[in-house]
């Protein structure tokens, strides 16, 4: 996350660059801006420099043709062997430029992009699904196709990304950073550790910024398929299969971003995505294989309580493109023993409650209270309702 302007010195920000340094840097990229629309980057009103790269119509039309009937946009599909800002969706800030974060893109399989501030704390990048190079003009979308994430209806992002290293000056910065704003304005900037996923808090300084729900997440050791539902005024998160987080969803409209260098205020965006290293108090190394958006939640196998946590042979249930699990006949002995060889390790699956024993979603229709993972509200949760069985 982007500190406080008036917490943190201004040059805890990622957003350094100027507006003229931006288009400078665009430039160097191949770039030129039509100076009679003062356009946004990679609209129609930019036009490549002849004989740079191609443009980015075709990837951007062949991501969205590859989409289930629109509804999944595929952002960036490492497979594919370009750049993310290749593929028609993202741009990559800082392009270049002293002191920025740099990308390589690897072709071994499954093909994916390195992100690397690692250098320096002060180093920063990252991908940005709207951008803008002046104040004067409201931030677009890089794709006048970027799809709305509506989370009254409920929105998702998909995202395959190893941490291959992260350090971090303070409990409340993270060298990987995601965040999604829905339609409405409200969303959640999660914080990636090498051990320990988090979410930011919203609201106003001092609490803005600082961390808040987190659980632990082996995120280096190799590639972590993580799931980010947003409905309802809340947002779960899923690795690999697994509900490792939820929360409500914040607002961090508060951020002051006047000296900051950046042309727009990010958390004022509607529809926004962004991933990679946006803060000097961080850095990482950080491999992205895939990033999709889709307009409806993931559907994660149905469950009909919050004990229902395991098929019949006591087999934690998980995503739904993982191999099919057994049978499941609701709340059985299997779920008994799944609870109990999972409990006493903090397993993700167990974690069916918040830190005060409110059921997390689908049960519970408010959005959850803090939820430090597995904890006895979890334990008093599942033997509360683990005798009613399904009724």
């Amino acid at each position: 996350m982007v500190g406080q302007a008036s917490r943190l010195p201004p040059a805890d920000s990622l957003w350094l660059e100027t507006a003229s340094g931006l288009a400078s840097s665009f430039a160097r990229r191949g770039f030129v801006v039509n100076t009679s629309v003062m356009g946004m980057a990679l609209n129609p009103s930019w036009r490549r420099v002849p004989g740079a790269c191609r443009g980015l119509g075709f990837a951007g039309a062949l991501a969205l043709a590859a989409s289930a009937g629109g509804a999944t946009t595929v952002v960036y599909n490492g497979a594919l062997n370009t750049l993310p800002q290749s593929q028609g969706w993202v741009v990559f800030l800082p392009p270049f430029g002293t002191g920025g974060g740099t990308q390589t893109q690897v072709a071994t399989s499954p093909g994916y992009v390195t992100l690397d501030s690692s250098n320096a704390n002060s180093s920063r990048g990252g991908y940005f699904s709207h951008f803008s190079l002046f104040s004067s003009i409201p931030p677009s979308a890089v794709n006048a196709a970027w799809p709305v994430l509506n989370a009254s209806t409920g929105y998702s992002v998909r995202f395959d990304v190893r941490v291959v290293s992260e350090t971090h000056a303070t409990a409340h910065r993270a060298g990987v950073s995601v965040i999604s704003l829905s339609s409405e304005g409200p969303g959640i900037e999660l914080g990636i550790w090498e051990d320990r996923v988090w979410a930011q808090a919203g609201g106003v300084p001092p609490v803005l910024f600082t961390q808040s729900e987190g659980a632990w997440n082996d995120s280096g050791d190799g590639f972590r398929r993580y799931d980010l539902n947003m409905q309802g005024g809340a947002y779960t998160l899923y690795v690999d299969g697994v509900r490792v987080l939820s929360g409500p969803m914040r607002d961090y409209s508060a951020w002051d971003s006047s000296g900051s260098g950046l042309p727009f205020n990010p958390y004022r965006i509607r529809n926004f995505l962004f991933i990679g290293d946006n803060t000097s108090s961080a850095s990482a190394r950080a491999d992205i294989a895939r990033i999709e958006v889709r307009t409806t939640p993931i559907a994660f196998p149905q469950r009909c309580s919050p004990a229902d946590i395991a098929d019949d042979a006591g087999q934690p249930l998980g995503s739904p493109l993982l191999p099919a699990l057994g049978t499941n006949n609701g709340v059985t002995e299997g779920d008994y023993n799944a609870f109990f060889s999972g409990f006493f390790d903090a397993l993700a699956y167990c974690d069916i409650a918040d830190d005060a024993g409110a059921a997390l979603p689908p049960f519970n229709a408010g959005a959850p209270g803090t939820n430090n993972g597995v904890t006895e509200g979890d334990y008093n949760v599942f033997f509360s309702v683990y005798f009613d069985g399904c009724a």
